[in-house]
């Protein structure tokens, strides 16, 4: 299926408070990134060297952790499999 792009979900937990976090779950690992609903608490200085630029090693990961609350992981060792009730 060349072509298609599947789409990237995020999931937003609101507190009642107001405040909250948004996760973003990786496809074939089981990492959960968290992220501030709000989003980055300064401004994010974009590039200079235009889409697909880079300042070098190490810019790829600087982007990607500036935003990052904190890594998560999820236990595959539980919940293999569905609950007898969900099983056809």
């Amino acid at each position: 299926m060349q072509g298609v792009r599947l789409p990237v979900w995020d999931f937003v937990i609101e507190r009642e408070d107001g405040t909250g976090v948004r996760l973003h779950p990786q496809r074939s690992t089981p990492k959960v990134e968290t992220f501030d609903l709000e989003g980055p608490a300064e401004p994010v200085v974009p590039q200079t060297q235009g889409h697909g630029g880079s300042w070098g090693r190490g810019t790829y990961k600087y982007y990607k952790n500036i935003q990052t609350r904190a890594s998560l992981k999820f236990d595959t060792s539980k919940g293999k499999g569905l609950p007898p009730s969900y099983r056809q």
